[in-house]
């Protein structure tokens, strides 16, 4: 049986110390946009993420979020021949649990898929090259940089979700951006069939709030890069994943081998009977003394002090 074990610890491990949330749900108050909204026109949202994109509105499929969007890239590919994909671990559970449940054989070759930037590192992953297609979750990329700066070759899907950066867990809206308008027109032919159409309120809710990007994007930066800062400057004996800082985003993966030598699961049970909520590393594709900070949240600062001071308590 597959299951999302991520989201499923998750929501059996809610603390007081909220370190386990990734995206900016309640950090951002997007009522006016539900109170303002009505009926809205799916193809001016998409000539919307295309510029944001750099991208033609042509090549764009609404989904309602991330997880649709994967599983229909999945499919399209599959379709039409793929059979293989790599993933490198650490990575998002999803992307290396959905290709095989589709059929698909992990391999060094066929579709590379990988989030950018990564969760659970929030480190930028250097793209390989030879392979047939590549698909990205670029869902952390705009809390560090803007979505038309990304660099990824021509057999490229992107996907996205409103639900990290800009809080919006109710609008339920994503999207792919496939290579070409024939492709994209493919992927969208899938939709009648696996999913319905995307409700024209929340297109409406989603265009809106992408028309106070610039606004909500500054908000966003600012407050990520001040809990990186203290995180970075209050980090104790923790370290990043293999020495590397990440970008700023609302995600790092730290290395707690300072502190004791249990193993990841073990040290969240422990902080969790403590209010501390944080995923361990397993659910992530990795062992190893590792564990998933998140820093959304408004008292993130107290939230680490909190999370330092029981690790202390560890190696007593």
């Amino acid at each position: 049986m597959v299951e999302f074990e991520t989201g499923k610890w998750i929501l059996s491990h809610q603390g007081k110390y909220n370190l386990s949330q990734s995206g900016m749900s309640g950090r951002i108050n997007l009522d006016k946009y539900f109170k303002s909204c009505s009926f809205g026109d799916e193809n001016n949202l998409k000539e919307i993420i295309a510029n944001l994109n750099n991208d033609s509105k042509e090549n764009v499929v609404i989904t309602h979020g991330a997880t649709e969007a994967l599983f229909l890239v999945l499919y399209h590919l599959k379709e039409h021949g793929s059979r293989k994909f790599s993933v490198e671990r650490p990575e998002y559970e999803p992307l290396f649990k959905d290709p095989p449940a589709l059929g698909y054989e992990e391999s060094n070759k066929g579709v590379f898929i990988f989030s950018n930037t990564n969760n659970p590192t929030g480190v930028e992953l250097k793209i390989k090259e030879f392979y047939d297609a590549y698909v990205v979750d670029d869902t952390f990329l705009q809390f560090s940089k803007d979505l038309d700066s990304a660099r990824y070759p021509e057999n490229t899907y992107r996907i996205n979700t409103f639900t990290k950066f800009y809080g919006g867990d109710e609008v339920r809206i994503g999207y792919i951006i496939a290579p070409s308008k024939d492709l994209a027109e493919r992927i969208n032919y899938l939709k009648g069939i696996f999913t319905e159409q995307v409700s024209k309120f929340n297109i409406c809710v989603a265009e809106s709030i992408l028309k106070d990007n610039d606004e909500i994007k500054k908000f966003v930066r600012n407050e990520m890069k001040r809990n990186l800062s203290f995180l970075k400057k209050n980090m104790g004996g923790l370290k990043f994943y293999k020495n590397v800082e990440p970008e700023v985003g609302t995600v790092t993966f730290l290395d707690y081998s300072y502190y004791t030598s249990m193993d990841s699961r073990s040290v969240a049970e422990y902080l969790f009977k403590n209010q501390i909520s944080i995923v361990p590393a397993e659910f992530f594709g990795v062992n190893g003394p590792y564990l998933r900070v998140c820093y959304t949240r408004e008292n993130f600062q107290e939230s680490f002090v909190e999370l330092i001071k029981n690790l202390e308590n560890l190696k007593k």
